[in-house]
């Protein structure tokens, strides 16, 4: 009798553990889902945030000019002295490099290019982008395009000169070219890489100048922010993401960006009477 009821218990024991161990499980299945749904909504609530923050972003940087980075107060320095030696042992590591200095430069036109490409073309190129926070980098790259318009006249090379009407444009070309000679020996080209809805512009030079790049593009286009004096222009502009075409430019008082019909043929650069 001892063993039938000592083995009851023992039955009930186990089945009483066991249903301890369902209800566990399920009650841990659900916490997991609870927690599964609320990663999910806090995901949603930084990916809404995230959009938010851009485009608050993109509309304070449309208000608000560029400005270059300005150097901490020189109290700081003086309550903080591991600082000021921090900065001079970083300083003290770049090598010194003389300053670039430009005294004459010259645009190389449209019937030039042959020549220019003979005599640059062989070294290679060297280039730089717009990686840092200057108003060169941050400025919108119409913006920029109004101002080189002003400063230097009509690019070397567009789109217009590219062969693109009797093919389907591949992903990667440029909208425009500056092609320069500096100094009667430096060849230096200003592009546009990426479309007007971008910001800055990439520049290039003969591998020899590839540590002076910065010194020589400051040289150069630091007059488009001390002089921002702007010119009209119109560019054909390419945008492969959605297969379309515009003419893009500025008419002396606004910036447009107009949609049209895929180029049939392309006889010569557009022109402001052309925009509707």
């Amino acid at each position: 009798m001892k063993s039938l009821i000592g083995y009851g218990v023992g039955w009930g024991g186990r089945l009483l553990g066991l249903l301890l161990v369902g209800v566990a499980a399920a009650q841990e299945q659900e916490i997991d889902h609870l927690l599964q749904r609320i990663q999910a909504q806090r995901a949603l609530v930084w990916t809404y945030r995230a959009a938010w923050l851009k485009q608050q972003a993109a509309k304070w940087t449309t208000l608000l000019p560029p400005r270059p980075p300005e150097l901490l107060p020189v109290t700081l320095y003086q309550r903080y002295p591991a600082l000021s030696r921090l900065l001079r042992q970083d300083s003290s590591r770049q090598p010194r490099r003389p300053r670039f200095t430009l005294t004459r430069w010259r645009v190389v036109r449209r019937f030039e290019q042959r020549w220019f490409q003979r005599r640059f073309g062989q070294e290679g190129w060297a280039y730089l982008g717009s990686n840092s926070w200057t108003p060169l980098d941050t400025l919108r790259t119409a913006e920029l395009r109004a101002r080189l318009q002003a400063h230097f006249g009509n690019p070397t090379r567009t789109l217009a000169e590219v062969d693109l009407f009797r093919r389907r444009p591949r992903d990667e070309y440029i909208q425009f070219e500056y092609w320069l000679v500096l100094n009667d020996s430096i060849p230096f080209r200003i592009m546009d890489v990426n479309g007007p809805l971008e910001r800055g512009l990439v520049v290039a030079s003969a591998p020899r100048y590839r540590d002076q790049l910065w010194q020589i593009r400051q040289a150069l286009l630091g007059r488009l922010i001390d002089d921002p004096k702007r010119a009209p222009f119109v560019d054909y502009y390419y945008q492969p993401e959605t297969d379309t075409w515009y003419l893009t430019g500025f008419d002396g008082q606004h910036f447009f960006l107009t949609p049209i019909r895929r180029p049939a043929r392309i006889l010569g650069r557009p022109r402001l009477s052309d925009v509707h």
